[in-house]
This record gives structure tokens, sequence and C-alpha cells, in this order.
């Protein structure tokens, strides 16, 4: 393992603002995304490119681009997601995962709770997000799942890290035929990082890695309360209850608790709008729309849809039962030829059985989709009530597992199976 520790001088002077107790939570998180663009930086370095030339306007020039397939970013749940921003501003054009390690106190190993990673990372290079390594273990682990699944480079990017933990982690990755470099921008003891100043009661608070840091519950409200708009509040709860940290019961009885408290009102708002079962930050921000902007609905998040003997006709990302209207995000798989004929066959089986459709494709302007949308609308409004072919309510048979509730209960072998298809691909 190569560790390398940026020194430049730039990045020096933001990590000790960023280590000044006396910086407020705003500069704190601005300068978070400030220095993980900056590791980006270095961590990139052997980002892999194809030549290819372009016309300039004034002749044929020579250069490089990204090559196949796209660079994999995978914040370590939940601490890396707060580096996602500063390094997807290097790297738009990245794919992200995500991965959620915890570390069973008896026997200090490492496990997986949560992923939302491609099946097959063959000759992917992944970029590993976790801001403080402390003990190593859990950074370890992350890696060689990576590795499992076919990786052939890994960097990780930390904003500090302990000199026992870089230690207990190439030791950890003693025989593994990858190459993998750390980047940080310190080394120390003492990380001299402040979160926050807020009081936090004993039961706010549990063990990771060694390390002290709020429970899911309270990290997700704190995450609410602060989030800059609305819109990424309801977000921070949604992919919170995606990975069964929390549930809509547990946030409520939270924001009840803590009526005083900064931002609690965009928390209580937030409340109101989320889900338990969005699969991915552009389906809740496509759910915001139809229901916000659009003002249509209410609509029910990845629902499975029944025709009326039973048999499962699909899950759409959004469905409006009453309108019988159906929306799904598209992500730029949906245009690979393969995925393009699934999309059109459903389309046409949905449609057999009384289903209005729309698609949301990424980047498209706002407006030209509220179109489609209300066309959809009244599209299904023209159709005779016989036409309607369809129930949401499930065969005996059918395990659902649409609220956290439902998913907890599952045994380990019925999470294998009945949410594998919540992986990153089905979610774009």
């Amino acid at each position: 393992m190569r560790t390398q520790v940026v020194d430049h001088p730039l990045v020096t002077h933001k990590l000790t603002t960023l280590r000044d107790e006396t910086t407020d939570s705003p500069t704190f998180r601005a300068l978070t995304e400030e220095l993980v663009a900056l590791l980006a930086y270095e961590a990139t370095r052997d980002v892999r490119v194809a030549p290819v030339q372009v016309q300039t306007p004034v002749a044929v020039a020579d250069g490089v681009r990204l090559a196949a397939p796209k660079p994999l970013v995978v914040p370590i749940l939940r601490a890396g997601l707060g580096m996602l921003d500063g390094f997807m501003r290097l790297l738009p054009t990245a794919e992200v995962g995500f991965l959620g390690m915890v570390r069973n106190e008896d026997t200090l190993e490492a496990s997986t709770y949560a992923e939302r990673l491609p099946e097959d990372l063959s000759g992917r290079q992944c970029y590993v997000l976790d801001p403080m390594l402390a003990t190593g273990g859990t950074l370890a682990a992350a890696i060689r799942f990576l590795t499992d699944r076919g990786a052939d480079h890994i960097t990780a990017i930390c904003l500090l890290a302990a000199p026992e933990g870089v230690a207990n982690l190439e030791a950890g990755l003693e025989g593994l035929d990858v190459p993998v470099t750390m980047v940080t921008a310190h080394r120390s003891h003492t990380p001299g990082v402040r979160y926050t100043k807020e009081r936090l009661r004993p039961d706010e608070l549990t063990t990771s890695d060694g390390l002290t840091v709020t429970t899911a519950v309270r990290s997700v409200m704190f995450e609410a309360r602060h989030a800059d708009c609305l819109a990424d509040a309801v977000i921070a709860m949604d992919m919170a209850c995606f990975n069964d940290l929390v549930s809509l019961a547990e946030i409520s009885k939270a924001v009840d608790e803590s009526k005083a408290w900064t931002g609690i009102q965009q928390a209580r708002d937030a409340l109101s709008l989320a889900s338990e079962n969005a699969w991915s930050p552009a389906e809740v921000a496509f759910r915001l729309l139809w229901t916000e902007v659009a003002e249509l609905g209410p609509v029910v998040c990845n629902a499975p849809i029944f025709d009326l003997n039973g048999r499962h006709l699909l899950t759409p990302d959004l469905f409006d039962p009453v309108a019988g209207v159906v929306g799904e995000y598209q992500g730029a798989h949906h245009f690979e030829r393969s995925q393009r004929r699934r999309d059109i066959t459903r389309e046409t089986l949905l449609r057999d059985h009384g289903l209005e459709y729309v698609e949301r494709v990424a980047g498209e302007e706002t407006t030209r989709f509220l179109i489609r949308l209300r066309s959809a609308y009244a599209r299904a409004a023209r159709l005779p009530a016989d036409h309607r072919r369809f129930t949401l309510t499930p065969p005996p048979s059918w395990i659902e597992t649409e609220t956290v509730a439902q998913r907890r209960a599952l045994l380990p072998h019925q999470r294998a199976s009945l949410l594998a298809h919540r992986g990153l691909d089905s979610a774009a």
C-alpha cells in the first residue's frame, strides 16, 4: 500500500481552520468540500484515460478523456457522505456507490450492513471516501469487499489518519494483489476535529471502529435540521430509511423531543414529505418535483403493481394509484440498447393493463417534464374504468419490503434475495 500525505500549503491552511474549535458549522462543511476536492486532485493522478482527438476552432488537437468503465466513488456510510460533494465537484461524470460497514465489538471484525454497488467491478478504479482513519479495520474490510467484486485499483481518501490506523490498514491488506493508495491531508495521533457543539444525551452516542459517534437517528436529525434546503433534508431522511438505519416513526419521535432546536421546523417539514422506500437521491428529487412543484399525486415509491390474477407486473419508481400514472427516472444506463428494449417492453405491458407512463430523463429541462406529466394525467383520466386491470394488493405468498419495519424483520437470506434488486443500477 502506498500512503501519500498531501502537504500543500493550501491544504494545510484549510485543515488548520477545519480543526480550529472556533470554526462554525457552515464554514466546517464548506472547508470539508474544498479539502476533499484538493485531495481528489492528487488522488486521481493515476485515473485512467483514453486518447482522443477533438476539433478546436483552428485545428484538430490530441487530448484524453476518462476511459471506460467510469471510475466508481464509494463513500463509507455514514460519515463518508460528507465528502461526496467535494469529490464529485472534481469528477462529476464518475458513478457513485455506497457501502455501509459496522464493526462487531466482540470480534472487532467489520461486516457489511448495506451496499449499493454493481455486482461486477471488473476493471473499475474505485475511490473510497472515509473522513477519519482511526483503527483501519473498517477501511480494510471495505477495500477487500470491492476487490472481491473485481475492482483492480483502489484509492482511499481520508481527511485525517492516525499512524496506528495506517499501520493496521497495511496489515489488513497484506497479500492483496491490487494496488492500493491512501491519500490524506494529515497523519496525527490527535485528529482535533469538532463536529458540533450541540448538547448530546448519553443514549444519542454509540461506538463505531473505536470512535464515539452519534446514533443514526441523531445523525439524520442533525443533517435534516442543517441541510441547505428542504429537498436535501428529505433526501437525508429517505436515504437513511433506504439503509434501514432509521424509521420515520423514530425520526418523528426525535422531532417531538427537539421542539426548540435550531432548524427543527425544516426537519418537521421534511418528515411530512419523507418516504421509507425511496431508492436513490435522484428518485427523491423526482418525487418532490411531482408532488410539490406539479402538485399532483400523492404517489407511492417503489410499490409493486400486480395484475388482477396476482402476477407481479413491475415495481416503478413512483406511482399514483388513484390516477393510474406510473413514473420512472431514467439515468444514463437506460439509453443502452438492451436496457432500452426492456423499458419499451415494460411500457407496453403497463398500457395493456390500463396504466399511463411518464419518464423523467436525467438532466432534462424541468418544464418539459412537467408538460409530459400533466399530459399523462390527462390521458389516464380519459381511460374507461374497465381498462384498469391492476392492483396494489399482493398475493398471499408475497413478502412485503416497503417499510423499514418489514425489512428489519427479514432473515439474512431473505434480505439477500428480496433486496438484491435495490442496487446501484436499478436505482439510477
